[in-house]
């Protein structure tokens, strides 16, 4: 599995930037990678980026947060040729149930490993 472009949503500067060190050291050092604080922002980064192919968001945000953000993608028909991967902590039962709805990778909980992101990746081959 490549990306091209990766779409990182976090409320956190340093956690976007643990994220983005992750998936370099997991094999996507050549990616474009593009930043958001909430899922607002988000969505415009998207809609002037056509070609992100990976979205990776935290559900805890202020402002618009990441499950609203994924409403929004589906309702919109925004997820068509993107895979999303969810970074979060510890989520409970129901809103794990509720990620279902979407096209979505897996999740990964936070503190992030690039042996986390690997993990992840090769268990969608």
């Amino acid at each position: 599995m490549q990306f091209q472009e990766i779409l990182v949503v976090d409320d956190s500067e340093v956690s976007r930037m643990i994220i983005t060190k992750c998936f370099k050291i997991s094999g996507f050092s050549d990616a474009i990678y593009y930043y958001a604080e909430n899922g607002e922002k988000a969505l415009k980064v998207l809609s002037e980026n056509k070609k992100i192919d990976l979205i990776v968001t935290d559900l805890n945000m202020p402002g618009m947060n990441g499950l609203d953000f994924l409403k929004k993608l589906k309702e919109e028909n925004l997820l068509e040729n993107k895979s999303v991967v969810i970074t979060s902590a510890p989520i409970d039962f129901v809103t794990e149930k509720y990620l279902e709805n979407f096209k979505i990778l897996g999740i990964i909980k936070k503190p992030l490993s690039p042996e986390k992101v690997i993990n992840l990746l090769k268990a969608e081959k």
